[in-house]
């Protein structure tokens, strides 16, 4: 079953239990996102809902303080990965949306991300990232960086920048530029 646009959520609900259709949840959505959507309560009793807008003191939208709020959290978000804006109660998926496969953690992002591991290994380094999954991810740029000459150490830091900034371009504005640009913009090229 798939979720037409038009689907509500009282759809997800057993009318007679007032309960989860656990196994319909389960079916149309991510494990994570059923988990999160299960654990919400259901209220015992029929409630009336009440629409109102949090950011406003009087709970009423207003179209000047939705631009200034939208402005300085695009300003805010674009600095954080899913999984932060996520535990701070923004808009979004945990999920990496390049690849789908993890969440977007820094370290799924700057190294273990199919998209980043393919950047790195076409980079003048010809790194195999694979072989650090599970090291924190600072502990992995040190070890890098000791390794390294001064030059390599900044064309390393201009990778994981564009790597950063490759997954902004990707968020935002919903562009995926193919590995070989990415790689030349870092360099500079």
């Amino acid at each position: 079953m798939n979720l037409e646009s038009n689907t509500t959520v009282n759809e997800l609900i057993l009318p007679d239990e007032r309960s989860w259709n656990v196994n319909l949840i389960r079916e149309l959505f991510l494990p994570f996102e059923a988990q999160q959507i299960i654990e919400i309560p259901i209220p015992r009793t029929d409630q009336v809902d009440t629409l109102i807008w949090k950011k406003a003191r009087d709970g009423v939208f207003k179209v000047k303080l939705a631009y200034h709020e939208i402005k300085a959290e695009n300003q805010y978000q674009s600095r954080q990965p899913n999984t932060e804006r996520i535990e701070e109660g923004m808009n979004g998926s945990p999920v990496c949306i390049r690849c789908w496969k993890d969440e977007e953690y820094e370290k799924h992002v700057l190294r273990d991300c199919e998209f980043a591991k393919k950047l790195w290994f076409g980079s003048p380094f010809n790194l195999r990232t694979e072989n650090a999954v599970g090291e924190r991810l600072e502990s992995w740029i040190f070890g890098m960086l000791r390794q390294m000459q001064e030059k390599e150490k900044s064309l390393f830091g201009f990778l994981l920048n564009q790597l950063w900034r490759a997954r902004n371009l990707l968020v935002f504005e919903g562009v995926s530029k193919p590995i070989d640009e990415e790689l030349l913009r870092a360099m500079g090229a």
